[in-house]
């Protein structure tokens, strides 16, 4: 027998728990219902969560939070799974962040209500990233919230809330019943900070047919993406009547330090929930010591005694006990900053009026300020007309007065400060470097191919594979790469015979746009004509041998991720070397790749030595690019590429090659 009573409480309005805890929480929490909730606490995943389509691992409960991976299938879900319940009107709130997301319509995340368990088919609502022009979107693009009916339909416009990674937000799916003459499929989500109220008004509808099934989280289908929940709530007659709301809620945690010996750090923490808790702060010395209790810190927040330099490195965190068990906090790092900040360089670049300064560790000074400029000076007679930052901190850009040609210049320093509040010794001197650092090819003679795309249109030889994978625009000396698919092709040089087993690639690259591991573009040997598939060094973004975001990685097409080549979090819009060899293995069946890639700024130097080495399979092929895919639609630019390889014409590494390294930005 079903009862009327949930659906009379989902229509009362809420008792409004952020009167008890200081803290905005959704309406219902505080109120009474038949329902079930789950924190997430403890070791062991409750026994009525059942995955579908057998991926419980991509499911795993610690430390207060379930961590939900991607496995292929569409779709896939966490299901609870109980006897008694109606499964055709029921409610779902969650509280969800993402940790990375690739983009596009397969990338899901989020909760799912009338689910099929056999198909793992639901309502689903979820985070979405829409580029322009997707028929998906109906007129909404970019990130938003979004209702799915999975393998059928997209619902309808999504919520264009511009919702970011590493950020808590509720997700609250309800649906009433049978009726498909009104909406009973309602959607809202609202950021999870504890500042934020619920919205008042559901903020997506939808009609659709009626569908008994079960209800729980939906996982990610086929795209590097991952997150987390940290709350989940279902209500539902049939189900026993509970109190609404988590035992814990972090709306705030430890945040790391930087600050001079003798101060002191104080660590906060926020939270809500329902029941009693207990603190305990810990400390772990540096390094790989354990964390250890801190004798009588057992407040919600916590301030050390004052700090000296042998406690640099030192981590806090805390113990938050409740009923079911016991949360620790994300570890909060101290730096104690002892020295002030000093000059490295000062270069012009090949520039008239502009001064590249590079400090060894970011400055602060408010150089907009009224006297700001008064911290620089130039000598002989050479001003300082503006200030801006430079490509990361520690960088800054200082506009000048034209640099004659040929004359020594100094550039003197007062006044800055670092983060920790260390100021740089009174008159820092460094004198002003002119030269550009490039690659090692620099004026070299080899055999080889290069290409700085100046012409008008693009040379011959270079071929796109498989042919119309990849759009390619050639203009202002740079060649644009767009993708043309959801698979990434190459562009690939195929001149005279030469040695296609060993060769080598160097080019200058920039990705306009990326999001997530499929996002891949970059430098590629060993492409065979026929399959498409090669050898590559790429930009991508992922978790693999301990290196967690954005770095540059080797990749054999569709079979096989390499090493991590650098821990270098790239950027978008930012100009990059990329450097791959392939030689010969051991075996007539295996490669050697080597790779490296360093920002092409002009102010890095090429490392010595190759950053990854990574043997595996064998493949004689073309050289060239590897184009962008559909997840990373921006698309990539190249300003020069030089291949290496026996059987190609001897060539000089021209000078005016790299003359616009420093302009191109």
């Amino acid at each position: 027998m079903k009862h009327a009573p949930l659906l009379a409480l989902l229509l009362l309005p809420g008792l409004g728990a952020e009167h008890a805890t200081g803290q905005c929480l959704p309406v219902d929490f505080g109120q009474t219902a038949p329902g079930f909730q789950d924190d997430f606490i403890g070791n062991a995943r409750n026994p009525h969560w059942v995955a579908s389509l057998a991926h419980q691992e991509a499911y795993v409960q610690a430390n207060g939070v379930l961590q939900v991976a991607v496995r292929r299938g569409n779709p896939n879900h966490l299901l609870f799974q109980a006897d008694g319940y109606d499964a055709t009107r029921q409610e779902v709130l969650a509280r969800v962040r993402l940790r990375r997301f690739a983009g596009g319509a397969n990338a899901r995340a989020g909760i799912g209500v009338g689910v099929d368990p056999e198909t793992s088919q639901g309502i689903n609502l979820l985070f979405v990233q829409f580029e322009t022009g997707s028929p998906y979107a109906q007129g909404t693009w970019g990130r938003q919230f979004k209702l799915i009916d999975d393998v059928r339909a997209w619902g309808p416009p999504g919520l264009a809330a511009g919702w970011e990674t590493n950020t808590w937000y509720w997700l609250r799916l309800r649906q009433t019943g049978a009726g498909t003459d009104q909406p009973n499929v309602l959607g809202k989500a609202w950021p999870a900070d504890g500042a934020s109220p619920e919205p008042s008004a559901w903020q997506l509808s939808w009609s659709r047919p009626a569908r008994s099934g079960l209800a729980g989280i939906l996982g990610g289908s086929g795209a590097e993406s991952d997150f987390e929940v940290d709350y989940f709530l279902l209500k539902a007659d049939g189900l026993p009547r509970i109190r609404l709301g988590p035992q814990l809620l972090f709306f705030k945690e430890p945040e790391d330090v930087v600050l001079r010996p003798g101060q002191v750090a104080t660590f906060q923490l926020a939270a809500s929930g329902s029941g009693g808790r207990s603190h305990q702060w810990q400390s772990a010395r540096p390094g790989p010591a354990p964390f250890l209790d801190i004798p009588g810190a057992t407040e919600a927040s916590y301030t050390t005694v004052p700090l000296q330099a042998a406690d640099h490195g030192t981590r806090y965190r805390c113990l938050v006990t409740v009923e079911s068990g016991r949360v620790a906090t994300r570890a909060a790092t101290v730096t104690v900053d002892a020295q002030p900040p000093q000059l490295v360089s000062a270069r012009t670049l090949g520039r008239s009026q502009q001064v590249t300064v590079v400090f060894d560790e970011p400055v602060f000074g408010d150089p907009g300020i009224p006297g700001g400029l008064g911290r620089f000076s130039l000598a002989p007679g050479i001003q300082v007309l503006g200030i801006s930052p430079g490509r990361q901190p520690g960088i800054l850009e200082l506009a000048t007065s034209p640099l004659p040609a040929g004359a020594t210049h100094t550039l003197t320093v007062s006044g800055l400060r670092d983060c920790a509040g260390n100021e740089i010794a009174p008159d820092s001197r460094i004198a002003i470097d002119p030269s550009v650092e490039v690659p090692e090819d620099y004026g070299t003679v080899v055999a080889g191919y290069q290409d700085d795309f100046e012409a008008p249109q693009l040379a011959a030889g270079w071929r796109a594979i498989p042919a119309g994978s990849v759009a390619l625009e050639q203009a202002e000396g740079r060649l644009k790469l767009r993708p043309v698919g959801s698979v990434a092709g190459h562009v690939a040089y195929q001149g005279a015979a030469y040695d296609a087993v060993e060769q080598e690639v160097l080019a200058r690259v920039r990705l306009a746009g990326s999001s997530g591991s499929p996002a891949r573009a970059g430098a590629s040997v060993g492409v065979d004509p026929a399959s498409g598939e090669g050898l590559n060094l790429s930009f991508r973004e992922h978790d693999q041998a301990g290196i967690f975001g954005r770095q540059f990685g080797l990749v054999d097409d569709r079979l096989a991720w390499g090493p991590p080549v650098a821990d270098l979090p790239w950027e978008a819009g930012a100009w990059y070397w990329l450097r791959v060899r392939q030689t010969r293995g051991a075996t007539a069946d295996t490669a050697v790749l080597s790779a490296k890639a360093w920002p092409a700024d002009g102010l890095v130097r090429e490392p010595s030595e190759w950053q990854a080495v990574w043997k595996h399979s064998g493949r004689a092929g073309l050289a060239g690019l590897l184009g962008p895919n559909a997840a990373a639609a921006a698309g990539l630019e190249v300003d020069y590429l030089l291949i290496k390889a026996r059987g190609l014409p001897s060539i000089k590494v021209a000078p005016h090659a790299f003359s616009l390294v420093p302009e191109r930005r």
